[in-house]
């Protein structure tokens, strides 16, 4: 169905926010504007709030998580910055693996199943886009992940036929 993701971005937010205040996180980027997207709002729900949850769980004491929503070429893409240590070159391409921890040696994140990101690649896949890492070790994370912002044609034209 195709549904406004600032809705869910919003949402997210809101529900975290006792843990934003908690950590002296600033939010910014959020800029509601509508941005219909052509997903499942559950599973885009899910995403939006396990790169929350990380982002939170990374940034550093007073930092910032930074919210982006751009469209381009029929995609819609969403992203989620923190400051903080970020994620080390050589462990950028494995950060979706499943069951993937970073450091296991410091046991930083003993927390986490290691499964957040990967069902998050799943989910997004099964939704028709596409999610990656970027990082500045030191500095700055950021998980981006794309969705279609209108159906694939021919269901459309199927659409209209079933009315």
């Amino acid at each position: 169905a195709s549904y406004d993701v600032w809705e869910t971005i919003t949402g997210v937010v809101f529900a975290a926010e006792q843990r934003l205040e908690a950590n002296h996180i600033q939010i910014s980027g959020f800029a509601p504007v509508k941005t219909v997207v052509y997903a499942d709002a559950d599973l885009v729900y899910q995403v939006v709030q396990n790169l929350m949850d990380n982002a939170i769980k990374f940034c550093n004491d007073g930092g910032e998580i930074r919210f982006g929503v751009t469209q381009a070429k029929g995609m819609v893409t969403v992203s989620i910055r923190n400051t903080g240590a970020g994620i080390a070159a050589d462990a950028l391409p494995f950060v979706f693996d499943r069951f993937y921890k970073e450091d296991k040696s410091r046991g930083l994140n003993t927390m986490g199943s290691g499964l957040g990101l990967h069902i998050c690649k799943v989910l997004i896949g099964l939704s028709g886009g596409k999610i990656w890492a970027n990082s500045k070790e030191g500095e700055w994370c950021e998980f981006s992940f794309t969705l279609p912002a209108e159906p694939p044609k021919k269901q459309r034209e199927s659409d209209q036929t079933e009315k």
